[in-house]
């Protein structure tokens, strides 16, 4: 399949045509106009003329040289809104001691010496190819935008998002622990958020506060944030409970003070984790609280899994993925995420998210035979994300083509020959060696 798309695409000089794609319902901006089958995808016919998109119609409507997809999967192409790409790959320097969520993070803030330019550039850089590769179109990124390495992470991000604007669009969120905005610091903070474009962002969990004064003192930590945000018109994106302590609800706290600062639709809350060990009823309350605040949800399964109920020895009972099915239910926007990727959180990723969308399938127990679930990793974030990557007439001409005709079939193999196109061309879908980072850490040499 993949060489016959190619060779296609090739002969047509711009103007080509593909007929009997199969796409899910929902990621079609026109879908009533489609008859959908049991399963809720659509046949469709889709015709590109040069870097756009001529037409995506219903079967019948391709010219007689176009090319039958014979009903093999066609998706737009992904969007990763959450992600760090200022830690892609430390793992080829530093450890993570115990593996635990604590040791990554003391780990990597013992690393932040090493973050030269040249260091950023290059593992971020690498980050990038791979995400292209697989077919992301764009990413939000978390930065660790505290501290004496927050000058080189600002400068080298700033130059990646403007030298791969064509491939990749790149959104920041500045990082700070949430008690850091009742600092003097703060507002020059969230000042050079604002001066990059950047949102405003954080972990929720306090740390070195007397348990009698984590209400009032987070309560506090949020209305400064909100005031930031609102005073910069931008938009936040939190780290929220990333723990299995069922009493851990900030998330709660965060959804109370989006409301009470009129900032519904405009924040983001990352991981949940302590809604998966609530009771069924308070974990209802907190979620229906989030969809009144139009809090958008994202999860990141992968890196989650892999951190959390961990032990010496001993085999996990609990993974830590926050109720994705309930929030769905509720019509909160939920997406699914790479997090971090070869680092001390998480030693393993690629930034492909099918392949996180795979392993959530499995992991949070998804329905598997039918596409709803495909939006988490393409349009709900790009919504999210201001964006729109719908299939649809007069968009841009970018596609995922899979040869996998069913969700069974595309979630069984990693669909490694998959086809990306970009503004209706072909991609380089070579992923880079793992040798390019050599030169970086001085391995092989």
């Amino acid at each position: 399949m993949k060489q016959r798309i190619l060779e296609h695409v090739a002969r047509s000089r711009g103007a080509f045509a593909l007929s009997k794609a199969r796409i899910p319902a929902g990621l079609v901006a026109n879908s009533t106009d489609f008859q959908s089958d049991a399963a809720g995808f659509v046949l469709a016919d889709i015709a590109v003329d040069g870097d756009v998109f001529l037409g995506v119609s219903p079967p019948g409507t391709a010219p007689a040289d176009a090319l039958d997809l014979g009903g093999a999967l066609v998706w737009p192409t992904f969007v990763d809104m959450h992600t760090h790409l200022d830690k892609s790959h430390l793992g080829r320097r530093v450890q993570n001691p115990d593996r635990t969520l604590l040791g990554a993070v003391g780990a990597t803030r013992g690393d932040h010496a090493n973050w030269t330019e040249e260091d950023l550039r290059g593992r971020a850089t690498f980050a990038l190819r791979c995400a292209y590769a697989h077919g992301t179109s764009a990413m939000r990124s978390h930065l660790d935008a505290l501290g004496p390495q927050s000058g080189a992470v600002w400068r080298v991000m700033t130059e990646l998002r403007r030298e791969w604007a064509a491939r990749i669009g790149l959104q920041f969120v500045a990082m700070a622990p949430i008690g850091f905005y009742l600092d003097d610091g703060a507002a020059a903070f969230a000042a050079k958020a604002a001066e990059h474009g950047a949102l405003l962002g954080g972990v929720t969990k306090l740390i070195g506060v007397p348990p009698e004064r984590q209400a009032e003192t987070l309560s506090r930590s949020l209305a400064a944030l909100f005031d930031l945000a609102v005073a910069h018109d931008l938009d936040i994106d939190l780290h929220v409970d990333e723990s299995l302590d069922p009493q851990a609800d900030t998330l709660l706290a965060v959804a109370e003070a989006t409301i009470r600062h009129g900032y519904e639709g405009r924040v983001t809350c990352g991981h949940c984790c302590s809604l998966s060990v609530m009771s069924d009823a308070r974990k209802q309350a907190i979620l229906e609280q989030c969809a009144e605040a139009g809090i958008g949800l994202v999860s990141l399964p992968l890196v989650n899994s892999w951190l959390q109920d961990r032990h010496a020895s001993s085999t996990p009972l609990r993974r830590g993925v926050a109720p994705l099915q309930e929030a769905a239910a509720l019509g909160i926007p939920v997406a699914l995420a790479s997090d971090n990727c070869g680092d001390p959180f998480h030693p393993f990723g690629d930034y492909d998210l099918l392949e996180v969308l795979r392993e959530t399938t499995r992991t949070a127990h998804l329905e598997e035979v039918t596409p709803g679930w495909a939006a988490a990793v393409t349009t709900v974030p790009a919504a999210r994300m201001g964006r729109d990557v719908t299939l649809r007439a007069g968009a841009t001409a970018d596609l995922v083509l899979f040869s996998a005709r069913s969700m069974s079939e595309l979630l069984s193999r990693p669909q490694s020959d998959r086809v990306v196109l970009r503004a209706g061309r072909p991609v380089n879908s070579e992923l880079p060696p793992y040798s390019d980072l050599d030169r970086l850490f001085a391995i092989g040499q």
